[in-house]
């Protein structure tokens, strides 16, 4: 079953949807690696029938909130196109059920095998967006098991004629390659058809500074934000210049984004994500729906803490409340870069 877990709090798409464990593109600095020591090794995820199972309306645990056809993101934590896809084709299986179904659904890849003919021709008959991961060249080097910058932009390319959408994720982005970013990646995607790009800095949980530009934040080292806010800032101009939209996925500077939403799919026709988070009780557009007001749908909650026993104190309480009593902790309007008073979250 898709997974819904400690994004809920600030992520508009946050059931999460991977066909496959582990990844062999072996990126140096994917965060998986902090939650999987053999994050390079590859085995089977959910499958088809899991997501027959969702996509037919099945709700339950930490996922009984979710009463409408929330977008799934489908790459959470796995490439669902890489390599071992051309053997297994569980990606294929799946795409068939977004086909014939309709569900709406975005995926992350940076895998070569979303761009294949048997793949487009599904993709175009499926409520679909498109992620591909895609910051400089230079990373070529730290990205050794996945396709070269170049063969990444044919992907875009191909995606973009064939789903409702494709957003680059330029993410980790490393100040170091800035400039790279802003003279070659966003000119060349603006030919592609892309859609607009979401950013993201890099984070170490190795705790080395690097000139300063980093701090200690949580159990991460990430940029400054007044080393990080003028480079978004920067390639915010340069993407809107070039005819597309620009999206921050960086937590603290999420409201600089043309929408908070950093998936850059919420106004696709016919999608509804979830405002009931700290994006929109924060920063405006705050939704929520009548099972979110129920008692029963506080569970996924304890999926932040992870606290033993913490399942009996969060599940009978709506899941409003619980989100409510989130956001008006100091630890999550830092973590949110918010700095208007408290009060002004006085409806709960």
């Amino acid at each position: 079953m898709p997974i819904v877990g400690s994004q809920v709090i600030l992520c508009d798409l946050p059931v999460r949807f991977d066909t496959y464990i582990g990844c062999s593109h072996r990126c140096q600095y994917c965060f998986v690696q902090k939650k999987n020591e053999d994050a390079f090794r590859v085995e089977f995820g959910e499958n088809v029938n899991h997501l027959k199972d969702w996509t037919s309306g099945a709700r339950k645990g930490r996922a009984i909130w979710c009463d409408w056809d929330i977008p799934i993101h489908w790459g959470g934590m796995s490439d669902p196109f890489q390599p071992a896809e051309a053997k297994y084709r569980r990606s294929l299986d799946c795409l068939r059920v977004f086909a014939d179904t309709g569900y709406p659904v975005v995926f992350s890849t940076k895998g070569k095998l979303a761009a294949e003919p048997q793949y487009l021709e599904l993709m175009k008959r499926a409520n679909l967006a498109a992620q591909v991961s895609i910051v400089a060249p230079s990373y070529d080097v730290i990205e050794p098991g996945a396709p070269p910058f170049a063969e990444r932009l044919r992907i875009v390319e191909a995606l973009a004629a064939n789903t409702k959408r494709v957003i680059a994720r330029l993410q980790p982005l490393k100040l170091s390659a800035l400039s790279e970013v802003l003279s070659k990646t966003l000119p060349l995607l603006s030919r592609t058809g892309c859609s607009g790009v979401t950013v993201e800095g890099y984070k170490s949980t190795r705790g080395v500074e690097q000139d300063g530009e980093m701090q200690k934040v949580g159990g991460d080292m990430v940029y400054r934000l007044s080393a990080l806010r003028p480079a978004l800032e920067s390639i915010r101009d340069e993407a809107h210049s070039l005819g597309m939209k620009f999206y921050a996925a960086e937590n603290r500077l999420r409201s600089m984004g043309d929408d908070v939403c950093c998936c850059g799919v919420a106004d696709i026709p016919g999608w509804r994500v979830n405002r009931c988070n700290l994006n929109h009780l924060y920063f405006g557009g705050y939704e929520e729906t009548e099972k979110q007001k129920e008692r029963g749908t506080g569970d996924v909650f304890a999926a932040i803490t992870q606290q033993p026993g913490i399942d009996r104190l969060v599940m009978p309480t709506p899941f409003i409340r619980n989100m409510g009593e989130i956001a008006k902790s100091r630890a999550a309007m830092e973590m949110m870069g918010y700095i208007e008073p408290v009060e002004q979250l006085g409806m709960f």
